[in-house]
C-alpha cells in the first residue's frame, strides 16, 4: 500500500496537525497525544510500503522510545528530531504536489 492509497483529505490533515502542533511548540504538545502522533504516522509509513520512508519510521520509533523512557534525555530526543527533520525534507520532493510544502515545512520545524 503506498501513500497514494490513504485518501489525500485525510492525510493531509494528519500533516497540517501535526505542522500545526509544532508551530506551537514542542512544550506545549502533551506528552500522550505526541506519542500517539507518533504512533499514528509510524503505523501510516510502515503501510505505505515505500522503503524511501522506512528510515524515517525506525527514526519515530526511536523518537517514541525517548519519549517514553524515564527521566527524558533531552539530548537523545533533540538529536532524533534533528534527523527526522533531515529525512522528512529528503523525501517531501517525491511526495504528491499538494504535500510537499507542509512536508518541507514539517522537516525544518523538526
Amino acid at each position: 500500500m503506498s501513500l497514494d492509497a490513504y485518501p489525500s483529505d485525510s492525510l493531509q490533515a494528519e500533516l497540517d496537525a501535526s505542522v500545526h502542533e509544532l508551530e506551537q511548540g514542542l512544550a506545549q504538545v502533551p506528552l500522550a497525544k505526541a506519542v500517539n502522533r507518533i504512533g499514528d504516522w509510524q503505523r501510516l509509513l510502515r503501510e505505505s510500503g515505500r522503503d524511501d520512508l522506512a528510515p524515517i519510521a525506525a527514526g519515530l520509533a526511536d523518537l517514541e522510545r525517548h519519549l517514553e523512557g524515564a527521566p527524558l534525555d533531552g539530548f537523545l530526543i533533540g538529536e532524533t528530531l534533528v534527523r527526522l527533520g533531515t529525512q522528512t525534507a529528503g523525501v517531501a520532493d517525491s511526495a504528491p504536489d499538494t504535500m510537499q510544502h507542509a512536508l518541507h515545512r514539517l522537516g525544518s520545524l523538526l
